[in-house]
């Protein structure tokens, strides 16, 4: 476990691994597993983003932590990372044998650049922080999403005019794509009501501010509207308290920093925000039935 390595730029992520591709354009990369070297594949240990990634794994290669998380290495499993998620890769297997597959980074200003995708973005399951981003592809399903990132790797090698927004319109389609595949009998699509864009706003804002906002009263204010109506919508669509997804991110977040830093007990409680460890740990313990301690070494 070492320090979180900070990735603002596409750019830095290639020059950290040497990856050796060409990028046509400054917000947008896609590059073919079998044309890297992996020769610095383990610089990569945890790590936050500011992009988002799409990886399609047709042969085992890492298994790896996202957030809470924990993704095994399998064949056929496509991974759709928002960004800000933290990320610890674990090495898996002979990383000079060739291992085929595709990977694809996109800042938001490049999805968003001409289209009002934000409530698009927000309804897609693997996105949200909340969900495993990883799908595992039935086999009749691979030759499609393998199609679809095929062309986008065409559109970008040939940097025309319009490519941006052909690529635009392909991400499009492999997100649907993906939806459709992920866990359909977990994931029912539906219309966006007022009720479930509070409940989205909240779910949003708790994931950026969990760690220093920890009151239900405090989210309310920030989105203008009283703690009764914030706690009685957020328990009509999700069935919990607007505290309980409080706590559970906070929780989250605890749990992603003692499975993949270093960082004590101490450290983490005082990065969340909290008065003392020896409440954090109280509080950890009362939500979860273990202590850091013993969540970290189980």
């Amino acid at each position: 476990m070492g320090e979180i390595h900070q990735f603002r730029e596409i750019e830095d992520y290639v020059k950290t691994l040497s990856l050796n591709v060409e990028n046509k354009f400054s917000n947008f990369l896609i590059y073919n597993y079998e044309n890297i070297n992996w020769d610095h594949y383990d610089r990569l240990s945890t790590y936050r983003q500011s992009y988002f990634e799409v990886t399609l794994d047709l042969t085992e290669g890492c298994n790896s932590l996202i957030d809470q998380f924990e993704l095994p290495s399998i064949t056929n499993r496509l991974t759709l990372i928002s960004p800000h998620r933290l990320q610890t890769i674990k090495p898996h297997g002979d990383l000079k044998k060739p291992h085929k597959g595709y990977g694809i980074l996109f800042k938001p200003e490049f999805i968003h650049a001409h289209s009002t995708n934000s409530n698009f973005l927000k309804d897609l399951p693997f996105f949200s922080h909340f969900n495993s981003p990883a799908i595992s592809l039935e086999k009749n399903e691979i030759n499609n999403v393998l199609n679809i990132i095929r062309e986008i790797k065409r559109e970008h090698d040939a940097g025309s005019t319009s490519s941006k927004q052909i690529i635009r319109h392909y991400l499009n389609i492999l997100f649907l794509k993906a939806k459709q595949n992920y866990s359909a009998s977990a994931y029912k699509a539906r219309s966006i009501s007022r009720e479930q864009e509070i409940y989205d706003k909240f779910k949003w804002l708790v994931h950026k501010h969990s760690s220093e906002l920890k009151s239900v009263q405090e989210y309310a204010s920030k989105m203008h509207i009283t703690p009764k109506h914030l706690s009685e919508t957020i328990k009509k669509v999700s069935g919990k308290g607007a505290l309980v997804l409080i706590h559970e991110s906070q929780i989250n977040h605890a749990k992603a920093l003692l499975n993949q830093t270093n960082k004590t007990i101490s450290e983490i409680a005082y990065e969340l925000n909290f008065n003392n460890p020896e409440y954090f740990s109280v509080f950890f313990k009362r939500l979860t039935g273990t202590t850091p301690s013993q969540f970290r070494i189980s």
